[in-house]
């Protein structure tokens, strides 16, 4: 008796750990598959994921993870089909999913049914009417989609719902933009900013007043000015009112409102906008106004950007052509070295963006003012001897053969020198030791073409080419080496006009390729020395220039210089104010020269 009940026992714990263990291996199994279907998914293999996914979910139809990857790869795969099986099937055991029923309308949208997309949205919205999130997420879905229309009035509505004004205002607005509504996009706005004061960061990431009417202009500018009698803190809408001046050609105003954006900030904030400010006017060329800001900086920035203000007022007073005035005032940097060392400002909480560049308080400040110092000296007052007084210093240490600026400047003093050879084994070394840099190439490239060693200067500009396609040095050196192959044994009569425009001597250039242009061993480079006359000209301020680009265009229509010289001669018309023969240029350029066109 005791006998036959051990065997049971004996038994029944085999049979049950037999069960267990094939649980295990069943459940191991599983978890293996849906872990491949995992990685299949991320490495876009979304056939081999499918087949995978398919058996999981026969086997297991409720586990959410198998159902949303499963729903994610016929998403994918445009399989709508199968997808919508998958939904109902589901939605049959969970009606009362408004996720899934909102997928389902995402699905709709997808195989352009907004009808039927719409019943599912609204059955989704009628289990949680209030529900912003859902609403987010059929909004989400119209827009990935292209409903515009249906958007607007989705969201509209899901305020009414909610009974909240102010929901979806920044999406609204991007839509309003779409449909080239501004006028109520900077309504929405608006709103959006009224329920959020701490954020109008985000409105001036997703405003786009490229491209807009004066009279929409007006109309922000008008909402802006309202928005300072707001919670908003005052320097955000002044900041983005002076870029919307900026834009309506009102840059007196707009200086006027970065300063007072300036000045709305506390003390450790001071000095970033309108820094901005003037690296937009130096870039734009606006060297007035470049002047005027950075002399605020200088005078009222206190230590946070007066020295980074007096390199800003040295290179507008270049651009305004008062070089003497910019070197005294770059010689006044190297004489405040410790102007913002008393400083004592605790940056650790500020926001990046607000913070002064951290380089402007070091050494490099200065060494900006060196190489600028020494450009001017050598670019504009042509006086190598003093640009090599001012930068020879500094290369007594290894660390500013690696200051791409510094090795420019020092390797064009050897070319304004003619002492090429020299400059060859200076920027060898130099190229050395910045391996990347364009300009270093290049102008080691010049240095062999001027020395005549043209064998070598070909090599270099290839390198050129080869490392920096689309840069403008790059374009330069395919233009010379299409030059010295051409030229062939003429290639001489040529060197010393590149040489005097690359020194900026352009009057003396001017002279040179005038003289070249009756050679008739040069004749299959008319149009090239056309086109650097027309270029010296316009240097010049010689408006005989387009007569030059006309001509060259007449003579050699088949050109490359030709659909530049139009270019040049249809700006010219827009300028005048000649829009109709300018438009109709612009159109002769694309439909004649198709391959100029970028």
């Amino acid at each position: 008796m005791l006998r036959e009940e051990g065997d049971f026992v004996m038994k029944h714990f085999f049979i049950n750990t037999l069960l267990f263990v094939l649980i295990v291996l069943v459940f191991a199994d599983q978890n293996h598959d849906i872990e491949l279907a995992r990685r299949f998914l991320v490495l876009e293999k979304y056939e081999k994921a499918e087949a995978i996914l398919e058996k999981l979910f026969a086997q297991d139809p409720d586990d959410p993870e198998i159902q949303n990857m499963l729903l994610q790869v016929y998403k994918n795969l445009k399989e709508y089909n199968k997808m919508e099986g998958v939904l109902q099937s589901v939605l049959l055991r969970k009606p009362n999913d408004s996720s899934l029923w909102a997928e389902l309308g995402a699905m709709y949208l997808a195989q352009n049914k907004p009808e039927e997309a719409k019943k599912s949205f609204d059955k989704a919205i009628k289990l949680f009417p209030k529900n912003k999130q859902l609403a987010k997420e059929i909004h989400e879905a119209y827009f990935l989609y292209g409903f515009i229309d249906e958007d607007i009035k989705f969201i509209h509505k899901a305020r009414s719902r909610t009974n909240d004004r102010y929901l979806l205002a920044l999406e609204l607005a991007r839509l309003y933009e779409i449909k080239g509504h501004f006028d109520d996009a900077v309504e929405e706005y608006a709103n959006y900013l009224k329920k959020y004061p701490d954020r109008f960061g985000d409105v001036e990431r997703k405003i786009d007043i490229s491209g807009r009417s004066r009279e929409e202009l007006l109309q922000l500018r008008k909402s802006l000015d309202a928005l300072l009698s707001t919670d908003i803190p005052e320097w955000q809408p002044w900041r983005l009112i002076s870029i919307v001046e900026q834009k309506l050609g009102n840059i007196d105003r707009a200086f006027d409102a970065i300063t007072k954006a300036d000045e709305s900030q506390s003390e450790k904030y001071r000095g970033r906008l309108v820094a901005n400010f003037v690296e937009d006017m130096l870039r734009l060329k606006n060297f007035e106004y470049a002047e005027k800001g950075a002399r605020y900086l200088v005078s009222k920035s206190g230590g946070n950007y007066s020295r980074t203000g007096r390199l800003y007022l040295a290179k507008a007073l270049r651009g305004l052509g008062k070089y003497e005035d910019a070197i005294a005032q770059l010689d006044s940097i190297g004489t405040s070295e410790n102007e913002n060392k008393n400083v004592n400002i605790n940056w650790n909480n500020t926001p990046s963006q607000f913070q002064p560049p951290r380089r402007r308080y070091q050494s490099l400040v200065s060494e900006d003012a060196t190489v600028l110092k020494a450009e001017i000296y050598l670019e504009n007052l042509k006086n190598p001897d003093m640009a090599e007084k001012t930068i020879a210093p500094q290369f007594e240490g290894s660390r500013w053969m690696k200051n791409e600026d510094a090795v420019k400047i020092k390797g064009e003093i050897f070319i304004y020198r003619r002492q090429f050879r020299d400059g060859i084994v200076f920027l060898t070394s130099a190229f050395k030791m910045n391996p990347r840099s364009e300009p270093v190439a290049y102008l080691l490239a010049m240095s062999y073409f001027f020395a005549g060693v043209d064998d070598t200067a070909l090599n270099v500009l290839h390198n050129v080419v080869s490392r920096f396609p689309k840069n403008e040095m790059g374009n330069e050196a395919v233009e010379l080496i299409l030059i010295m192959q051409t030229a062939g044994e003429n290639i001489d009569k040529i060197r010393e006009p590149i040489y005097s425009m690359f020194v900026r001597d352009t009057i003396t250039a001017l002279e040179q390729w005038q003289k070249l242009l009756s050679d008739e061993g040069l004749k299959d480079l008319g149009d090239y020395v056309m086109w650097k006359i027309g270029n010296c000209q316009m240097t010049l301020n010689d408006s005989t220039a387009y007569s030059t680009f006309k001509s060259l265009v007449e003579k050699y229509p088949k050109s490359f210089y030709a659909p530049l010289s139009l270019e040049f001669l249809a700006d010219k018309l827009l300028a005048e104010g000649n829009k109709p023969d300018a438009v109709e240029m612009y159109v002769k350029i694309i439909n004649d020269y198709p391959d100029a066109v970028n």
